[in-house]
């Protein structure tokens, strides 16, 4: 729907450059996929909290360096794709904000999965992505075009991450 939507509201060039630079984070996907999947392996049979709070805590200890230093090698590379591409950097930038989320997520979701907390899991995505429809089609519509396409992405996984670790607070 956030892309029929975008595809909808954008001019063809805007939503080609939604389009690129969504295949620029778009192989994040996969390797967050596989680290939602260890995350379960290893949430699943805890039976002891603090041992899944220090799970977690050292996962998004080494998840948190491991994306800060993707991010700073993701904007200077950018810099001559900015150059070759036509795309603006500060554009580029935007979009680098999307490896946080993308990649802190599955954390908390592959703790959730692992604790069979499918509802609140299931809620978790539905509510990711009824925030970037809304903010994202609202944000294009007052005229930031690609900028509020990407700002609807990066605010809907970042609610959804806050709420995912509002559920687990337990």
């Amino acid at each position: 729907l956030f892309q029929a939507s975008m595809a909808r509201f954008l001019s063809v060039e805007n939503y080609g450059v939604l389009a690129a630079l969504g295949y620029l984070t778009y192989f994040l996907s996969t390797s967050s996929e596989s680290l939602q999947t260890v995350v379960t392996k290893y949430a699943a049979p805890e039976k002891d909290k603090g041992k899944l709070r220090n799970l977690m805590r050292r996962s998004f200890r080494k998840m948190g360096k491991i994306t800060f230093a993707f991010f700073i090698v993701y904007c200077i590379a950018m810099i001559p794709f900015s150059y070759f591409s036509d795309i603006p950097y500060t554009l580029l930038l935007v979009n680098g904000l999307i490896i946080f989320p993308i990649l802190l997520i599955p954390i908390t979701r592959g703790v959730l999965q692992g604790k069979k907390r499918f509802y609140a899991l299931g809620f978790n995505l539905i509510f990711e992505a009824g925030i970037k429809i809304v903010i994202g089609i609202s944000l294009v519509l007052i005229g930031w075009q690609v900028y509020g396409a990407l700002a609807g992405l990066i605010i809907g996984l970042f609610v959804a991450f806050l709420i995912s670790l509002f559920t687990l607070k337990d």
